[in-house]
């Protein structure tokens, strides 16, 4: 049963759920003995490739949405402040091995380890950190949230924090 798919999600985290669907995908692509996908790469050098675009086309955006979330938490308890950092750091481990994957010296457990990686970081976004926000902050508080992340002229100027190409 997908648990994602029996959560009450607050309109303002429904776009980072619908693009989570997508990091998910990429994740299970490019496990060790993932099936093959139609449409999508089935070789190493293929999946490397599409890892990376879809890094620089999805992710880095998805990165500073989050990021952008992150510094607006107020009024919220020390357990979702310290989850918030660990997410961040998950964000820069992840740009470090699309890195490291950019050399070609060890493709396949590169992979395997983003896919890992990306799909515990986005179940416990979604499982943990979004329902934690859903109870914590106000629906004032989550409409404000929401305009920063997703009204291009207010966040459009803010940086992410984790490194960039």
């Amino acid at each position: 049963m997908n648990l994602l798919l029996n959560m009450k999600r607050h309109k303002t985290f429904i776009p980072l759920s619908q693009e989570h669907h997508h990091g998910l995908m990429l994740a299970h692509l490019i496990k060790k003995d993932a099936p093959q996908y139609k449409n999508l790469p089935a070789d190493l050098e293929g999946k490397r490739q599409f890892t990376i675009d879809f890094y620089n086309k999805n992710l880095i955006r998805h990165f500073r949405k989050e990021e952008i979330l992150f510094e607006e938490l107020n009024g919220v308890d020390n357990t979702v402040l310290e989850l918030a950092d660990e997410l961040l750091r998950e964000h820069v481990r992840i740009y470090h091995l699309i890195e490291r994957l950019k050399s070609k010296t060890d493709v396949e457990n590169d992979l395997d380890e983003i896919g890992h990686l990306l799909t515990e970081h986005i179940r416990k976004e979604e499982r943990v950190l979004f329902e934690k926000l859903q109870t914590q902050l106000t629906d004032s508080e989550l409409a404000r949230i929401s305009e920063i992340i997703f009204d291009d002229s207010e966040s459009g100027g803010k940086q992410c924090l984790t490194p960039q190409q």
